[in-house]
């Protein structure tokens, strides 16, 4: 048995089972307000999910705040459950999102319902065709893919390595860098020169 503690009202929560039964995780998911998990849809590598929630909820290091009444969550989650991305779908009156699948391109897509006069997601805005009563909205947030070419060192204890990354698919330009490797090495440029023969990891974020 694994306990959870509320955190106020109604909290939304996924867990994951072995073939066998047995309980690999659990995550729980909630603040003050009434939260609920309605849909959620898993592949090989991720699980996606959505519900609704009511005041301010920390889905991993990401914090949603409603924009008034009660707003919609869009979540990516790894397949041990640390949450990858979370966006809201809010506006000032009840929005919710109501169905998740990853199509076979890999995008994840949502479904869900809105009364406000707009909805925002993300840098996105919708208008109600009559503010108080139900639209439905599909978001889609696609895939990013990196490729490396890169240069080896003929020597272990060599400088010459080279990083050339080259992104492809359904990102938004312009992108971020975050390079990170051994004894605190760091850089914010695409490509990577005058390398030794060690490791390195890269975050890439679009606009």
């Amino acid at each position: 048995v694994v306990p959870i503690t509320n955190s106020g009202s109604n909290d939304a929560y996924f867990g994951c089972y072995a073939p066998d039964g047995t309980l690999q995780f659990i995550k729980k998911f909630g603040g003050t307000g009434d939260d609920k998990g309605n849909t959620v849809f898993a592949d090989d590598t991720r699980v996606i999910f959505g519900g609704q929630f009511g005041t301010t909820v920390n889905f991993g290091t990401f914090s949603l705040s409603t924009s008034g009444g009660v707003d919609g969550f869009m979540v990516e989650a790894d397949k041990n459950g640390n949450v990858l991305n979370a966006v809201k779908a809010g506006g000032p009156l009840a929005e919710a999102t109501d169905a998740t699948v990853i199509d076979i391109n890999g995008n994840d897509i949502f479904v869900g319902e809105y009364t406000s006069a707009t909805l925002t997601a993300g840098s996105m805005t919708l208008t109600n065709a009559l503010s108080g009563a139900k639209d439905v909205y599909i978001a889609k947030f696609g895939v990013i893919t990196l490729a490396f070419a890169t240069v080896a060192n003929v020597c272990y204890d060599g400088t010459i390595g080279s990083i050339d990354m080259t992104i492809t698919g359904d990102g938004t330009a312009p992108y971020t860098y975050s390079w990170t490797g051994p004894s605190g090495f760091t850089s914010t440029n695409e490509d990577l020169t005058n390398l030794a023969t060690v490791w390195f990891k890269v975050t890439v974020t679009d606009a």
